[in-house]
């Protein structure tokens, strides 16, 4: 027999971003952040990693760095991409 399991986390923070064409919105809990195309309808989950200084978030081949007031730096491979924090109001 099988059980679903929920669970309730909150958001410490909901950013919206744009990286060169592409507009997401960065959902950030504490160990992990969901980013969120709307475009697409896509979701994927970054987890958290321990960083000297700012904040990284890892899945497969892309990294995004959040560093105090820093526009995001999102990496895919070694390819940089600067982003630009949008106004969510």
């Amino acid at each position: 027999m099988t059980y679903a399991i929920s669970a309730r986390v909150s958001i410490l923070a909901e950013l919206k971003i744009a990286c060169v064409e592409t507009q997401y919105r960065l959902y950030i809990y504490k160990h992990f952040l969901v980013r969120y195309n709307s475009k697409s309808r896509s979701r994927q989950i970054f987890i958290q990693q321990t960083t000297a200084s700012g904040t990284r978030y890892e899945r497969d081949l892309e990294s995004l760095f959040l560093k105090g007031t820093n526009p995001p730096l999102y990496l895919i491979g070694n390819e940089k991409i600067r982003c630009k924090i949008l106004n969510t109001g």
